[in-house]
């Protein structure tokens, strides 16, 4: 592909097309098939213009409009954008400098719980810029109370992420747009308020994944209505002090901020984030135009998925884990896993008060007990299983355990002495094998983990001496 870039407005010589013919497309930079990079910046106090780069070439170019004869499309630099532009790309060393160096950052300005919850943290910084290499990312949750540092969190973000945007409270349509058109990190505070709209809500659930859109109908000239669908996929980190709707929940890895231990300073070092902000950059394009990206365009095969996948328990979580666990160097890989791990069983230690657990457990402890003939289980022992823990006002009823029991797909059957539950054994050994489950069969063996890994999570909480607060 050839690519011309023009820094005047005098048009070429002998351009391939007439400058008429050409689709110009007001851009904020993209990926220009695998072949040129190029992003929106702002080099000193000039006008943005792109800072574009060819595939196997170290020079960066700063152009005013980039053409594409192949495509017959003009490039036009977005004048105003909604998220802090680089200046330039920097050289940042090594992909481990780097990491350490935005670690630091966060450390530096941030109390999070876990030592480990910095490099998980890091790792999806890095997601962010070479977000072109994901079919799935996770969302970071930012969850605590009053000034816990949860928007501080964000602020971090909107300074390292790539096209980090503190959302307003903007509408619906115009969300849309931003988000089809430009594809920001999208940044947004007091997300219990807006996730509540139904609209914004479906933007969550589905833009965790590529290739989801949502339709929107848009009034034409003639007053007739037409259905525009727009991508959401894009990275977000939301923070709140309520929990989210569960299948929100389900596509974040979600921090707990309680009040700093330590002290953080007062305001950002925008300078230092500035200057990582253009090492950023140069991450990016060095890594989505370098022959190894291509050559490993297969990284969510079977191993690393199957690693967290195991580790975790969960096919969910190890899809959320993917992208952080790839992009993090080799040394660092142990962590992302051993969180991912950790996630894994807090997230297993969530389900033991569940519905579906307690009464599977009720019905395993009737069969054990020899409440049952001829297969059948009668509803009514089930609930006083249940209900011999629970205060009156919690009591369950016959209703709720046939609806829940039908779920887990046990069948009923009607009989002289009331409603009964079929046990059947081919689905018992089913569910014994679904780790959601095992709490049902096994709660001894299941409880004394968490206990251990509370007390690893406490140990590990970061101290002073484990990182300099201070810039070196």
């Amino acid at each position: 592909m050839k690519i011309k870039g023009r820094i005047t407005t005098e048009p070429f010589k002998t351009p391939l097309f007439k400058i008429e013919s050409y689709n110009v497309k007001q851009s904020a930079g993209e990926l220009i098939n695998s072949y040129a990079i190029c992003e929106v910046v702002r080099p000193d106090s000039s006008q943005p213009c792109f800072a574009y780069r060819q595939k196997g070439k170290e020079q960066t170019f700063f152009l005013n409009e980039i053409e594409i004869p192949n495509l017959k499309l003009r490039l036009i630099p977005i004048q105003r954008l909604p998220w802090l532009l680089c200046r330039e790309p920097k050289d940042y060393g090594s992909v481990e400098q780097l990491w350490d160096e935005v670690k630091q950052a966060l450390y530096y300005h941030l109390e999070l719980r876990q030592k480990q919850e910095y490099d998980v943290l890091t790792s999806w910084v890095l997601m962010t810029w070479t977000i072109e290499k994901f079919n799935i990312i996770p969302y970071i949750f930012f969850f605590g109370t009053w000034e816990s540092g949860k928007t501080r969190g964000l602020e971090l973000l909107q300074n390292l992420a790539y096209r980090g945007w503190l959302m307003p409270d903007i509408s619906e349509a115009s969300l849309f747009r931003v988000v089809d058109s430009l594809h920001p990190t999208l940044l947004i505070d007091e997300a219990e308020a807006l996730a509540k709209r139904p609209e914004i809500r479906a933007l969550l659930n589905s833009g965790y994944k590529r290739g989801a859109t949502v339709p929107r109908q848009t009034v034409t000239p003639e007053g007739t209505y037409i259905t525009e669908w727009f991508e959401t996929f894009a990275p977000k980190a939301l923070a709140s002090t309520e929990l989210l709707a569960k299948t929100t929940m389900s596509r974040c890895i979600v921090f707990k901020m309680s009040k700093a231990q330590r002290k953080i300073p007062i305001l950002l070092d925008t300078e230092w984030l500035a200057d990582l902000r253009d090492k950023l950059l140069a991450y990016r394009f060095n890594t989505l135009l370098s022959e190894e990206s291509e050559e490993n365009e297969d990284f969510q095969k079977t191993t690393p998925l199957e690693k967290l996948a195991e580790a975790t328990g969960s096919n969910r979580l190890a899809e959320l884990f993917l992208a952080p666990y790839t992009v993090a160097p080799a040394r660092y890989k142990s962590t992302i896993m051993e969180y991912a791990q950790l996630v894994g069983a807090e997230r297993l230690g969530e389900l033991v008060s569940t519905e579906e657990i307690l009464v599977l457990g009720a019905i395993v402890k009737c069969y054990d007990l020899g409440k049952i003939s001829k297969s059948l289980i009668l509803v009514g022992d089930i609930v006083d299983t249940i209900n011999q823990e629970l205060s009156y006002k919690e009591y369950w009823t016959n209703r709720r355990v046939v609806e829940v029991a039908t779920r887990l797909g046990f069948r009923k059957k009607r009989t002289n002495r009331g409603t009964a539950i079929i046990y059947d054994s081919r689905l018992i050994e089913r569910l014994k094998k679904d780790i959601r489950y095992r709490p049902a069969f096994q709660p001894e063996e299941i409880e004394a983990p968490f206990s251990g890994n509370a007390s690893q999570s406490s140990q590990s909480s970061p101290t002073e001496n484990w990182l300099s607060e201070g810039r070196t």
